[in-house]
């Protein structure tokens, strides 16, 4: 896993989850599908964390799972395993964005070949509320 735009808020937020039980064994999510946390992405101005999972059983054309599909484990993610993360780290955002990609990319990236989904919440009296884009 990285660490990018590198500050020891964003390291001790990924230590929390890679050290947290959800996160050192397979993350169960709803869909029951296999994800693994690669990045972590602390910025302060705007009051943004991003939490980026590889999902390699999302694939372009609707071939893999669909949005639809995954809808429930983007809200269980923040739910469940960054809010609590950032919590304890006490690098709480403004804001979580909850990306999943079939395969690693590079932040900020576009590569049309590589399918990518995006939710983000905004973080209200410790819960995670569904942000339209």
């Amino acid at each position: 896993m990285t660490t990018s735009r590198s500050s020891w808020g964003a390291a001790a937020v990924a230590l929390s989850l890679i050290s947290s039980t959800a996160v050192a064994q397979a993350i169960a999510v709803p869909s029951g599908a296999a994800m693994e946390l690669f990045d972590v992405i602390l910025e302060e101005e705007p009051s943004v964390g991003r939490f980026r999972f590889v999902v390699p059983a999302i694939s372009p054309d609707g071939v893999g799972l669909k949005f639809e599909d995954v809808m429930n484990d983007i809200d269980f993610l923040c739910d469940e395993v960054v809010l609590p993360a950032l919590l304890s780290s006490g690098k709480v955002t403004e804001t979580v964005v909850i990306s999943l990609s079939e395969q690693e990319i590079a932040f900020g990236e576009i590569d049309a070949s590589v399918t990518q989904f995006f939710q983000s919440f905004q973080i209200v009296d410790e819960s995670c509320i569904w942000e339209e884009f």
